[in-house]
């Protein structure tokens, strides 16, 4: 298995206009159940709520906002 490649943050400002047009913002949730058992606080991000379902949709868009168009 070989070691994925490192991401610049050249690579990440490139990437935020494909990301940003095709991915939902999502609000970031105090966790007060948690806060009041570690005494500390807690937020969660709600990356559920995008449309796959998941925070992979980030690297995804990214991603295919690298490749070649058409033959």
């Amino acid at each position: 298995m070989t070691a994925p490649a490192s991401i610049s943050h050249a690579d990440i400002v490139g990437a935020r206009p494909a990301v940003t047009a095709a991915v939902a913002r999502t609000p970031t949730l105090r966790a007060q159940f948690v806060e009041e058992r570690l005494g500390g606080p807690v937020a969660l991000k709600t990356e559920n709520l995008q449309l796959g379902g998941s925070f992979k949709i980030r690297r995804a868009v990214a991603k295919l906002g690298t490749l070649p168009i058409g033959p």
